[in-house]
């Protein structure tokens, strides 16, 4: 027989936005007996003439009627490794075609086509065994899919080799003994679909980006070992979409239930001012140390207010923004009960330490007299006033008056000060308060 011939050449594939390909046998193949499946790109279809760089493939499953795929964890290693080994396409002869490294160019690397591994397929490694030690993430990879190493025994992969992982499907982690995922440089991620890490008790350390914005439910059910995951999300405005998109339809899911969670730097407030009551996001308490868990209040008619959210104001004023949500923002930020951060002395609070320290504004700055107070309560708590350090750097102040209950070690250095009157309420007084220059009755 002769060679076949095709009048049309099969539909290109978008590597960027994946879609099924019909499950002909001319698109999966083995590559150095590593069963992969082909996919060929909007510039180059399998019964085209190879383009060069074009090569994508996706680590699959044998074709063996649902048998347990035999994985030969030697020839991933060598594929994956650091060294370079060169290899040939084997041809075919009269009509008969050699299906090793069929669909590879003439002349290849394992560097090559490990690099062109953009997908694992469904199930590809479901219930495998042999991934114990751990496997190298190919750097390309983007697309993780249902139940792709589900119930496997991989125990390590170290997802900052790459940063493209931009879907993970359903289950595609359950049950295995990943330790650590450290998806936080994947700016691309936007879906971690339902159950995806659940069923491991081993799994200890988990990172999410903030480019997220589907999430699946369950997705850390039965995870014993896991107590804390951080997220990137940055601003309330992402914490509502997530609710809103999550995938099984609750946005009262608890999806990271029983977890503490790291939040981005500076990024309290708004996690706060979306949840103020409970400290939680979707049943994960982010009340932590690390998270700087403070707020600034300004105090208005003898009420604590907290300063205005500057964040949302920024969105509103600015110019990329769209007329309707810049409407919608104007609304929302006045409807809130802020106050301007200049109207009254501006104070820091730590809602988990229960301490308060003044701060630097435009108010202060043009006052003559200031008190310390022993305390101020916001929203019917009581926050002591304790600083090491007055952080008012270049302002003078005519009158200071101290009523907090201590006053540290050259706490007062930094203000120019003129007069001091130290209340009834301080107990202790530290050494060197103020600075030599300061002239002080």
């Amino acid at each position: 027989m002769d060679g076949i011939e095709y009048e049309k050449e099969a539909e290109s594939y978008d590597v960027v936005n994946p879609k099924d390909v019909k499950n002909s046998d001319r698109y999966i193949r083995t590559i150095l007996d590593l069963p992969l499946a082909h996919y060929p790109t909007l510039n180059h279809s399998y019964y085209s003439p190879y383009v060069e760089d074009d090569y994508y493939y996706a680590l699959r499953r044998t074709a063996n009627g649902g048998k347990t795929y035999a994985f030969k964890r030697e020839v991933y290693d060598e594929l994956s490794g650091d060294a370079i080994h060169n290899y040939e396409r084997m041809k075919h002869t009269s009509s008969t075609f050699r299906k090793e490294n069929e669909f590879a160019p003439d002349k290849f690397t394992n560097k090559r086509v490990f690099d062109g591994i953009f997908m694992v397929e469904k199930e590809a490694f479901k219930e495998v065994k042999g991934l114990s030690g751990g496997l190298r993430m190919p750097p390309n990879l983007m697309y993780v899919n249902d139940g792709a190493f589900e119930g496997s025994d991989l125990d390590s992969m170290d997802f900052t080799r790459g940063e493209k992982i931009a879907i993970i499907g359903k289950d595609a982690f359950k049950g295995t003994r990943l330790r650590t995922v450290d998806l936080s440089r994947h700016f691309g991620l936007s879906s971690v679909s339902d159950g995806c890490f659940a069923d491991n008790p081993e799994l200890s350390t988990v990172r999410l980006p903030g480019s997220i914005i589907g999430l699946g439910a369950n997705m850390f059910a039965n995870t014993s070992g896991l107590h804390t995951v951080e997220i990137g999300w940055m601003d309330e405005s992402d914490l509502e979409a997530i609710e809103q998109n999550l995938l099984d339809g609750n946005k009262y899911s608890p999806v990271f239930g029983g977890k503490k969670l790291v939040i981005p730097t500076m990024s309290f407030e708004q996690y706060y001012r979306h949840s103020p009551g409970n400290f939680r996001y979707l049943g994960g308490d982010f009340l932590l140390a690390e998270n700087d868990p403070v707020l600034t209040v300004v105090e208005d008619g003898g009420v604590f207010y907290m300063t205005k959210n500057e964040l949302l104001e920024a969105q509103a004023a600015h110019p990329d923004t769209k007329e309707e949500t810049r409407v919608a923002l104007l609304k929302k930020l006045a409807l809130l009960p802020d106050r301007d951060k200049n109207s009254s002395p501006l104070y820091e609070i730590n809602l988990l330490t229960r301490k308060a320290s003044l701060r630097q504004n435009e108010f202060i700055r043009k006052r003559n007299e200031v008190t310390l107070p022993n305390k101020i309560m916001y929203k019917g708590v009581s926050y002591k006033f304790d600083t090491p350090l007055l952080l008012l750097d270049s302002v003078e102040i005519g009158h200071l008056t101290v009523e907090a209950d201590s006053i540290h070690d050259v706490s007062l250095v930094l203000p120019t000060l003129h007069k001091v009157t130290i209340g009834r309420e301080v107990k202790s007084v530290g050494n060197f308060l103020f600075h030599s220059g300061q002239e002080i009755d």
